[in-house]
């Protein structure tokens, strides 16, 4: 039943909108590379600022996606029924986050591939970004699975880059007074799980079934 319902979400979540969004991330990863290097000296910083750039793509284009499959189905009480049949909790989060991941990943792929072989974005780079934004689809859907007033997701992407932007400058600042690398990797991927810790406890089925407008 799991694996039915990851194929009938990416099957939601690739209409025709997946690739003009497609598109619009192939163009901005494009840009520097028409445009040239920026002013910063320092090549590992310039590689992460580009990976974290392409991170905040990854985040609007996953809430944008999860529209159509976690809104939708905790709008039409769809979560409630699925619930109600006997599937737990834990798997309907395992079914969103392969759903939404992958199908935003294949929205991005032409700009993955183009990174890799024309932006000089290391493997390494490519690999935390791709664990970062795992992350990242795990905090979009358990903070839309905890929201109980459906108005505020229209600002979710607005808050999500926000929190993107803060988190990164924490870890920039962080490196820049260390000068230690790691730390920037530590210092993100800390916030980061413990947000998503902090809404997995408070997420409860309760509360998932739960909305109003």
């Amino acid at each position: 039943m799991v694996l039915n319902l990851i194929k009938n979400d990416i099957e939601k979540n690739l209409d025709k909108n997946a690739i003009l969004m497609a598109l619009m991330a192939f163009i901005f990863t494009l840009i520097p590379v028409l445009v040239g290097e920026s002013a910063i000296n320092n090549e590992i910083i310039i590689q992460i600022l580009k990976s974290d750039g392409f991170l905040m793509l990854y985040i609007i284009f996953a809430i944008e996606l999860a529209k159509s499959t976690i809104v939708n189905d905790k709008i039409s009480k769809r979560i409630e029924f699925i619930l109600a049949n006997g599937v737990s909790k834990n798997k309907i989060i395992i079914n969103y986050i392969a759903s939404l991941y992958f199908s935003t990943l294949i929205i991005l792929a032409p700009s993955i591939v183009l990174s890799m072989y024309t932006m000089s974005l290391s493997i390494y780079l490519i690999l935390n970004t791709l664990i970062t934004s795992l992350i990242y689809t795990l905090l979009i859907i358990y903070t839309i699975l905890f929201i109980t007033n459906m108005n505020k997701l229209n600002r979710l992407q607005i808050s999500f880059a926000v929190l993107h932007i803060i988190i990164l400058s924490v870890s920039y600042i962080t490196y820049i007074f260390t000068n230690v690398l790691a730390l920037y990797f530590i210092i993100k991927a800390l916030i980061l799980i413990v947000l998503l810790v902090l809404l997995g406890i408070n997420t409860k089925i309760e509360r998932i079934v739960t909305t109003y407008y």
